[in-house]
């Protein structure tokens, strides 16, 4: 699904990494010292590479089965990240609590998490952690001795630093003057929704018609956005269009389209995919996050505003115009047929 690939590609690094670790402990368990330390902790080894296998294999299964993975990402997301941390610190609880040779992979659960929410993300994780982390370094009274005690801090210090400039890291932009970034906001894009513009719909299409890439054209329109302006005002009507282009700019990344003001009340989507039940996913998705963020506009609290879409695949040989007119003829068509409709080749 366009909103959720990058997503899911995350997740199949994770999975690798995931395995890699799970074997490298097996190895390192019965091929080092660690056997010794575990011989009090047998069992729970035991029962630690059992509960670790299990649920690595069904995440894995879940990936494979692609539109499960896209219908409860966010469910699979929050289930993952938590088993990560759960398996993580019962890792570290049998192979010497605080002191524990895994204890830096508690690191890579604070990634996950701020791939999914962010600053909010690590901030949970974080929490989490430090709970985990000192429950075990209380459980096994490490607090006595001065060596424990300051491992403790080290892992603890560096975890929140490296946390902190990883989220800094990926808030970066790459400096440009003011003066530069606002004269081609000016002209490439639409100072209301944030989105492309007319004109950058036409270059961008020329260009991956001439390229022949494979993509899909998707058109949308507000249903009765007139009826909305004259009722509400045409202040509710922009508030209208931009909550449209804020759920658009939120759900496509430039891996997976672009999105444009078409004109008026109609928007554009140039999508990578061309997989029409991955595409009828995503419209979805939009239609639901439209109307929450139209849940601010307390004038608007009644109302439920639909869509109509009309989607064209881009063929061999065929021109930007030719394309343009089958999306627009399916768009026309799925107003016809009562509005709030899909219509495609």
């Amino acid at each position: 699904m366009i909103y959720t690939d990058n997503f899911r590609k995350s997740e199949h690094y994770f999975s690798i990494v995931r395995w890699l670790i799970f074997i490298g402990v097996v190895f390192l368990v019965y091929f080092s010292t660690y056997l010794d330390y575990l011989k009090t902790h047998e069992d729970l080894f035991l029962y630690f590479i059992g509960f670790a296998f299990i649920y690595t294999v069904v995440i894995q299964i879940i990936l494979w089965i692609k539109p499960l993975f896209h219908q409860y990402y966010r469910v699979f997301a929050l289930i993952s990240i938590g088993m990560d941390l759960v398996a993580i610190l019962w890792l570290i609880f049998i192979t010497g609590g605080v002191n524990s040779l895994f204890a830096p992979f508690l690191l890579l659960v604070i990634i996950h998490g701020l791939i999914y929410w962010r600053l909010v993300g690590f901030i949970i994780i974080f929490a989490f952690i430090s709970i985990g982390y000192t429950g075990i370094w209380v459980f096994q009274e490490q607090y006595t001795d001065e060596w424990h005690l300051w491992v403790y801090g080290f892992y603890m210090t560096f975890l929140l630093l490296v946390g902190i400039s990883l989220f800094i890291v990926t808030k970066q932009r790459k400096p440009e003057p003011l003066e530069i970034r606002y004269f081609d906001d000016a002209v490439v894009k639409d100072p209301l929704t944030g989105l492309y513009n007319h004109r950058s719909f036409h270059n961008t299409t020329e260009k991956l018609v001439q390229n022949e890439r494979k993509f899909a054209l998707v058109l949308m329109d507000i249903d009765d956005f007139n009826e909305i302006n004259q009722k509400y005002g045409y202040i509710i009507g922009d508030h209208v269009l931009t909550a449209l282009g804020h759920t658009l700019r939120n759900s496509i990344s430039r891996n997976d389209g672009y999105c444009f003001r078409y004109r008026g009340e109609d928007f554009a989507v140039l999508a990578f995919s061309t997989d029409l039940h991955e595409i009828q996913k995503a419209i979805t998705f939009w239609n639901n996050d439209f109307n929450t963020n139209l849940d601010s506009i307390i004038e608007l609290e009644d109302e439920w505003i639909t869509l109509s879409y009309g989607i064209a695949f881009h063929r061999k040989d065929e021109s930007k115009e030719e394309l343009l007119n089958r999306a627009t003829n399916h768009l026309r068509l799925a107003k016809e047929k009562g509005k709030n409709q899909i219509v495609h080749d």
